[in-house]
């Protein structure tokens, strides 16, 4: 059986997706949001999120992402490494994919020869869905939001609690907040577009596009996230939410780093995956 191909930055993607546009006091200054990730094992894991105009950079302790959304351009930043990338985000999509498939054509190679037809037709399958625009076919259900009349106060900010079911299956518990959002202003139908192609689908991902879910966060901005995993809850948290003047050069790769090549960056991508945002399930 082959196994489903890694996904770099689905939790960077599921960050961005839970924050939608909702006027706020000052649209021209940014926001920073600092949120905590605790896993089912207890683990865990801090993310920073900055905002201003049409920028957006998404930073945890090994990788950098930042989203020009006037342009369209991504730019991803190693620190460790101290190199970065720069370019269009569905060229890194095409590139994953074929680096994935030239994988999992290696893999196949190696099995024997009556295994061989049946892991091609999955491989096919997998690849055919990392190149696919749609997300509807994620979906294994009728998706369903259910308020739960529970409320806390998050960061400061009261906020409310839903329940997201696909059929009977209970996936996540979400704390919405109606006083704040950082992405006022900001075009989310392009930040989804842009992020996508830096993910592969998953059902988490699907339900989070759904015009039910935006239906309920394009009124509000979600301060606290519980997903439902086989090993446990894994819960992501505002920690922090601050609404200053962010210098223009955060938005910038540091210019003693490296440009790399996307290649090169790919090698990282696949190499480093499990080490980012460790508590955060598929």
């Amino acid at each position: 059986m082959i196994v489903q191909p890694v996904k770099k930055y689905r939790m960077i993607a599921i960050t961005l997706i839970l924050m939608v546009c909702l006027p706020v006091t000052n649209l021209f200054a940014g926001w920073v949001i600092v949120e905590i990730n605790q896993n089912s094992n207890g683990m865990m894991s801090m993310q920073s999120t900055f905002i201003q105009r049409d920028m957006v950079r998404i930073e945890t302790n090994e990788t950098i992402i930042i989203l020009d959304l006037q342009k369209e351009e991504i730019c991803l930043i190693y620190p460790t490494r101290m190199v970065y990338w720069k370019g269009n985000p569905s060229d890194f999509k095409e590139s994953m994919v074929q680096t994935v498939e030239s994988q999992i054509i290696t893999l196949i190679e190696q099995l024997p020869f009556a295994e061989r037809e049946a892991n091609r037709k999955e491989m096919d399958k997998i690849i055919s869905q990392m190149r696919s625009d749609s997300v509807v076919q994620w979906l294994p259900g009728k998706l369903m939001l259910s308020e739960t009349g529970k409320s806390d106060t998050i960061a400061g900010h009261l906020s409310y609690c839903y329940e997201i079911y696909i059929d009977s299956t209970l996936y996540e518990k979400v704390w919405v907040s109606n006083s704040v959002n950082p992405f006022a202003g900001i075009d989310l139908t392009r930040m989804m577009a842009m992020t996508r192609e830096l993910t592969s689908p998953t059902v988490i991902g699907a339900y989070r596009e759904s015009e039910e879910y935006l239906g309920l966060i394009r009124h509000g901005f979600v301060m606290k996230s519980v997903l439902s995993t086989p090993l446990g809850e894994s819960t992501t948290k505002v920690e922090s939410l601050r609404n200053i003047e962010i210098r223009p050069e955060i938005f910038l790769p540091p210019i003693e780093y490296r440009p790399a090549g996307l290649a090169e960056i790919l090698q990282m991508t696949l190499h480093d995956f499990d080490q980012i945002k460790p508590g955060r399930p598929e």
